[in-house]
């Protein structure tokens, strides 16, 4: 009776896997969901579906948040391989359902249901914390389009992105000032964002929603200017001649004496004195935040000279801190261009 059963399988095994076509679904604007497979990061965001067709080679795409590189097919969401896993299930099972079902009419056995088995698929995974779904409204608000002005390549993020999916261009001086208007745009909407969530969720849900909007807006900000500094500093004439960490520009105090360096200009030349010390703390704060969950030690203490916190509490970021920060970065930026510019006119 199973000769039928293990002839599929052995043809299955023969063929070395099956291509089964399957379509995949992209929003009203034509954009296909990816989502980053490095585990640090899996960052969702979106590409204009007929470029990351056309646009992305077969060998390498890129994560518009982190930069990494990888397979293509690795920038499925889960969702998408939900549903591819689903797809292949039921292919498989409807020809192991068939393959059984002419073994039962050779041996005249009376089949019973619509299906001789089924298979179950399960997913384990770590507890965490209830995973927010944003409404339309406030997706709206946060979503930045982007298109890259070396390939061309449209994509869509959450948030600041600062690489090109397509050919991995490190675009954050091109939209500095569209994701710091972003970023100020969604500090202003925060009210009525938080409201949504908690009309959808409840208001614990809603309350950890701004808190967390507040802190990741002060992780985007650090890691706007630490990219645009890269981009812009590979400008000057004489970048290449200058040898600096890939995480020089998050450290203030470093990337001004990387600028001296260079050009004979620093930081002291754009921001004040007690500027830069605020916003040292600031950056400070970013990096409690990514790595200690925002627990203050000994070591935030003394390089942020911050006064406001002793050992053991827990950062608390307002909509003033990421303004003031903004208006910081934006000036900053600003100044550093101009160094730019001068040195190669």
């Amino acid at each position: 009776m199973f000769e039928e059963f293990e002839r599929e399988l052995r043809n299955l095994e023969l063929n070395q896997g099956v291509q089964i076509p399957i379509e995949i679904a992209i929003d009203e604007k034509g954009y296909l969901d990816r989502s980053c497979p490095h585990c640090e990061c899996r960052a969702c965001f979106k590409v204009l579906f007929e470029d990351w067709r056309d646009k992305v080679p077969d060998a390498a795409a890129f994560c518009p948040k982190c930069g990494a590189k990888d397979d293509p097919k690795l920038f499925k969401t889960e969702s998408q391989n939900r549903y591819f896993h689903e797809v292949a299930k039921a292919y498989l099972v409807e020809r192991l359902d068939k393959a059984l079902s002419r073994a039962v009419r050779r041996t005249r056995t009376k089949r019973i249901g619509t299906g001789f088995f089924d298979i179950e698929m399960s997913v384990s995974y770590q507890a965490g914390p209830t995973p927010v779904v944003l409404p339309s409204s406030a997706l709206e608000v946060l979503r930045q389009d982007f298109q890259c002005e070396q390939c061309g390549c449209r994509y869509s993020t959450i948030g600041a992105a600062h690489f090109c999916p397509a050919c991995g261009h490190n675009s954050a001086t091109a939209d500095f000032e569209q994701t710091i208007d972003t970023i100020l745009k969604g500090v202003d909407s925060l009210d009525e964002i938080g409201l949504a969530v908690t009309d959808k969720y409840d208001i614990d849900v809603g309350a950890n929603f701004k808190k967390k909007f507040l802190e990741n807006q002060i992780e985007d900000l650090v890691t706007l200017f630490q990219r645009t500094s890269e981009a812009l500093f590979s400008e000057l004439p004489n970048a290449n001649s200058i040898a600096y960490n890939i995480n020089a520009f998050q450290n203030l105090r470093r990337g001004s004496e990387l600028w001296h360096s260079a050009t004979s200009s620093n930081y002291q030349n754009y921001l004040t004195k007690a500027e830069l010390e605020e916003m040292t703390t600031l950056f400070e704060r970013r990096h409690k935040l990514s790595h200690t969950e925002g627990m203050v030690d000994q070591l935030y203490v003394e390089k942020s000279g911050d006064s406001a916190y002793k050992v053991g509490q827990r950062l608390v970021i307002r909509e003033t801190h990421v303004k003031r920060l903004a208006e910081l970065v934006r000036r900053l930026v600003d100044g550093l261009r101009e160094i730019v510019a001068e040195s190669n006119s």
